[in-house]
């Protein structure tokens, strides 16, 4: 049987989980910058829908979904062309 801790973490960095908002854009941030495609995605997908206390901003979420795109995410991709519908 699996352990069960008390408290979630992150499954890449074992970090605790964010405790707030503004915490959660900084993570996912932080993964952008390394050239993380899935958090780009992410973080598109906050911009277009104005998640996490972020601005609602197509623009910078097609911006970020081509980024993700070109590095291979399929689902940004998809992003992308739900957009132009």
């Amino acid at each position: 049987m699996a352990r069960m801790d008390k408290e979630e973490k992150c499954p890449f960095c074992r970090s605790p989980s964010p405790a707030s908002n503004e915490e959660v854009i900084k993570q996912v941030k932080k993964r952008v910058e390394a050239s993380d495609a899935q958090a780009m995605t992410n973080l598109g997908g906050f911009y277009d829908e104005g998640l996490y206390d972020l601005p609602q901003d197509s623009a910078k979420a097609v911006e970020l979904w081509r980024h993700a795109a070109e590095l291979g995410n399929a689902f940004a991709y998809h992003n992308i062309h739900e957009e132009d519908f």
